[in-house]
């Protein structure tokens, strides 16, 4: 009978006073999380400057072949055909380019997408984890 007493009165000790503070492996995995999420979050940076240095080629190449295509316009008004045809062979290369571009900006888009999904997603693991204490 006083070995119950003394065990009911260390677990009301025990959840008075220790309940709240969290488990030492609640705080292992919580740091570890944390580690996990500044790691996710510095790629889905890179990610985001790739992007925008890509979208910035993009544009370049985009502008240099509108440049292009009115070079060509104007040899074939002048009968120009030698240049004409050299013009239009660097806009094809050219225009090949910026398909290959916006085919990388398109997974890029996609990569970019799935990374900012997977730190929400440990976000989530950590609110969690925070409130289960």
């Amino acid at each position: 009978m006083f070995n119950r007493f003394i065990h009911n009165v260390s677990m009301q000790f025990h959840e008075l006073f220790w309940d709240d503070v969290p488990s030492r492996q609640n705080v292992f995995a919580r740091l570890e999380l944390e580690a996990r999420i500044r790691q996710a979050a510095r790629v889905l940076e890179q990610y985001r400057a790739a992007r925008e240095e890509l979208d910035q080629r993009l544009e370049r190449k985009e502008r240099e072949a509108e440049k292009l295509g009115g070079r060509i316009e104007i040899y074939l008004h002048v009968g120009d055909r030698t240049n004409a045809w050299r013009y239009a062979l660097a806009l094809d290369h050219l225009r090949e380019d910026v398909s290959r571009l916006h085919e990388r900006r398109r997974r890029l888009r996609q990569a970019y997408h799935q990374q900012r999904s997977r730190v929400e997603s440990l976000e989530d693991l950590h609110a969690d984890l925070l409130t289960a204490r």
